[in-house]
């Protein structure tokens, strides 16, 4: 799943927030799903 992301999603820095929007996105996957 954050191997597509990254390549979407730049690094802030040092900071890498890929996970953070992966979770994200699996929340609103499922709120979907449900």
């Amino acid at each position: 799943i954050l191997a597509p992301l990254r390549r979407i999603i730049p690094m802030a820095g040092t900071f890498d927030f890929t996970p953070l929007v992966a979770i994200i996105l699996l929340q609103l996957i499922t709120r979907l799903l449900l």
